[in-house]
C-alpha cells in the first residue's frame, strides 16, 4: 500500500478500518483483526487517538468473535478509556458506545449457548440482565441454536458489525 518513497501516515491507518469493517462483516475475523492491528500500530505513530480507538475497537470485537474474549474484551476496554476521557471526534464516540454496547449482547448470547445441558435438552446458563435461564435450546437468546456455536448467530435483526 505505501510505495518506496511515501511515508507512513494517519490515513494509511485509516485506510485500513473499511477493511477490517468489511472483513468482519463477511465472517473474516482473523482478516478484520490483522487489519485492525496494523490501523493500531499506526495510530499512536501520529497521536491519532480516534484512529487508534477504532483500531483497538474492531480488533477487540473480532478477537471476541473467534473466542478469544477475554482478550477481546481487554482492548474493547481500552479503546473506551479514551471515549470516557473526551478525547475523540463525538461522532467516533457514538458509534464506539453503539458498538460497545452490542458486543456485551453478544458477550451474553455466547455465555447463554455455551451453557447448554444437552440431556435435558434444555438451556441452563446465567446471562447478564436474563437470571437464570431455563426453556428450550430454541428459545435462546436471539434465537440461538446449540448447534450455532458461534458469537453471532440467530436472529440478530440483520447486524453484522465488526
Amino acid at each position: 500500500m505505501i510505495g518506496p518513497e511515501e511515508r507512513e501516515c494517519a490515513e494509511h491507518g485509516l485506510f485500513l478500518l473499511p477493511d477490517a469493517v468489511l472483513a468482519g462483516g463477511a465472517g473474516d475475523f482473523a482478516r478484520c483483526e490483522v487489519a485492525a492491528a496494523r490501523a493500531a500500530e499506526i495510530g499512536p505513530q501520529f497521536d491519532d487517538v480516534d484512529l487508534l480507538s477504532l483500531a483497538l475497537h474492531f480488533q477487540g470485537r473480532a478477537m471476541v468473535r473467534q473466542g478469544r474474549v477475554r482478550a477481546g474484551l481487554v482492548l474493547l476496554d481500552e479503546a473506551m478509556v479514551a471515549v470516557i476521557a473526551d478525547g475523540v471526534w463525538p461522532p467516533v464516540a457514538g458509534n464506539l458506545y453503539c458498538s460497545m454496547i452490542d458486543a456485551c449482547h453478544e458477550i451474553s448470547d455466547l455465555r447463554a449457548r455455551t451453557r447448554v445441558d444437552c440431556g435435558a435438552g434444555k438451556l441452563v446458563g446465567e446471562a447478564a440482565g436474563h437470571g437464570d435461564v431455563h426453556g428450550p435450546v430454541s428459545g435462546a437468546p436471539c434465537g440461538a441454536s446449540a448447534a450455532s456455536g458461534g458469537l453471532v448467530g440467530g436472529d440478530r435483526g440483520g447486524r453484522t458489525g465488526a
